[in-house]
C-alpha cells in the first residue's frame, strides 16, 4: 500500500516519523509525499499550543477533502491528550496516542488488514523524508512545569540502549546520511546502563562513519562548558585524529552555535589536551 506521512512539531516527532516510515518501507509498503496518491495518511501531531491543535484538525481536514478513498490516521501527542476530538473529525479511521504509536504498523495489519511482503533492505531516498536523519535517543519528561503539556502527553522517561543508539547512527550512515540530529524530549538527562549523555556521544564520534552530529532539546541546567567542550577529544589520540572526530562532533549547544567556529589547533597543557576556538 502508498503510506504518505507528515509531521508537526518538535524534531522528536519528526524522529518518530522516520522511524515508522522505515517500519513500512521494511514491511514492503510504498511511501509517497503528499495524500493524493496516498492509500493510507498517517499525520504526527503535536498539542504544545492550541495553534498546534487547530493546524492538526485543519490538516486532516484537508486530507479528507483532497483523498476521500484514504484512511486518515491520527497519531502522537494531540492523540494521547484528546483522542475523541480527532476521532470526531469526518475522515479519520484511527486515532493512536504515544503509548501505541511505535505499533503501528501492527496496529494497521489488524485494523484495515493492510498486507505486508517484507523486505530484506531498504533505501529510503534524502528527498523522501529530510536531508537530516532524525534519531530518538530518549523519550519522556517528568518536571511538570506550570506552562507545558509535554509532561501530561509524555510522562514516562526512557532513554534508549547505547548499542541501539550507535547501531541506528552506522544504518543512517550506510543510507548515505552525513547528518544525525540526536532528539529527546530531555536529551540532556539521557542516561541508560551507566551511560550518559557525554558517553553516547563519544561512542557515536569513535565507532561510527557519520560526519556531523548534532543536540536537540538540551536545557539551561544541562549544558556548562566543562560538560560539553571536551567530548570529542581523546588524550591518547593523535592530533589529526582529534581534529577529524571534533569535525564530527558538531554539537549545537543552546544558542551557541558551535560549528560556525573554527577549532584551530590542539595544544598540550599539563598532560591533557584544550582547544583554541577562532570565530570567522
Amino acid at each position: 500500500m502508498k503510506i504518505a506521512f507528515e509531521t508537526l512539531g518538535c524534531k522528536l516527532n519528526q524522529a518518530e516519523t522516520e522511524s515508522l516510515a522505515q517500519q513500512f518501507a521494511l514491511a514492503g509498503h510504498d511511501l509517497v509525499n503528499g495524500i493524493d496518491k496516498a492509500d493510507i495518511y498517517v499525520l504526527n501531531t503535536c498539542t504544545v499550543t492550541h495553534t498546534a491543535d487547530s493546524k492538526s484538525r485543519h490538516l486532516l481536514r484537508l486530507a479528507h477533502r483532497r483523498n476521500p478513498n484514504a484512511i486518515l490516521v491520527a497519531m502522537g501527542c494531540y492523540a494521547q491528550r484528546a483522542a475523541s476530538e480527532l476521532a470526531e473529525i469526518e475522515g479519520v479511521g484511527l486515532v493512536v496516542g504515544n503509548d501505541e504509536k511505535t505499533n503501528l504498523l501492527r496496529i494497521l495489519q489488524k485494523a484495515v488488514h493492510i498486507d505486508s511482503s517484507g523486505k530484506d533492505t531498504i533505501c529510503l531516498s534524502h528527498s523522501s523524508l529530510r536531508t537530516r536523519a532524525f534519531l530518538k535517543i530518549q523519550d519522556g519528561c517528568r518536571s511538570f512545569c506550570a506552562y507545558c503539556v509535554v509532561p501530561f502527553v509524555r510522562n514516562t522517561e526512557v532513554s534508549i540502549p547505547p548499542d541501539v543508539v550507535i547501531s541506528e547512527v552506522k544504518q543512517r550512515a550506510k543510507e548515505g546520511y552525513q547528518e544525525v540530529v540526536l532528539t529527546g524530549t530531555r536529551v540532556g538527562v539521557y542516561s541508560c546502563a551507566g551511560v550518559h549523555l557525554e558517553g553516547l556521544l563519544s561512542r557515536i564520534i569513535e565507532e561510527t562513519d557519520i560526519s556531523r552530529v548534532r543536540l536537540s532539546s538540551l536545557q539551561p541546567g544541562e549544558i556548562s562548558p566543562e560538560r560539553w567542550l571536551s567530548l570529542p577529544m581523546s588524550v591518547s589520540a593523535s592530533p589529526v585524529k582529534q581534529m577529524r572526530n571534533l569535525r564530527k562532533a558538531l554539537i549545537f549547544i543552546g544558542g551557541w552555535d558551535l560549528p560556525e567556529f573554527m577549532f584551530s589547533r590542539i595544544h598540550p597543557v599539563q598532560g591533557r589536551k584544550r582547544l583554541r576556538c577562532l570565530g570567522r
